[in-house]
């Protein structure tokens, strides 16, 4: 069964940066009220924090960079509040595609298809 964990940012805080080679690089991010977040548990192992840190994945960040975090339990406790998956996150947790791509594969919208073209 697959689980979806999902968190909201309830209050901000600032994380420090690492780069690539796992060193600091002396400046920090402010993760920001609001901003949702997944834990990827497809993740073999944390780049900075230990096997029991999350590896947390923004959700509302700008759609052309991939922003993460690796944070604890306690941070998660203190600044994130768990939320309740929708539909649409069950369907892209599935499968990676909005519903009528699924059915069309199927082949499961001719009927659409053959309705429109009365139009």
């Amino acid at each position: 069964m697959l689980i979806w964990k999902k968190y909201t940012c309830i209050k901000s805080f600032d994380i420090e940066i690492y780069d690539e080679h796992g060193a600091s690089t002396e400046s920090y991010k402010t993760i920001k009220v609001g901003s949702e977040w997944y834990v990827d548990e497809d993740i073999q192992y944390n780049m900075i924090a230990g096997a029991e840190a999350f590896h947390l994945v923004e959700l509302t960040g700008d759609p052309n960079t991939l922003s993460w975090i690796e944070v604890y339990e306690d941070t998660i406790q203190e600044y994130f509040e768990k939320l309740e998956p929708s539909a649409m996150d069950y369907w892209h947790m599935l499968d990676q595609k909005e519903p009528l791509e699924i059915q069309e594969e199927q082949g499961e919208t001719e009927w659409l298809k053959d309705d429109m073209s009365n139009l």
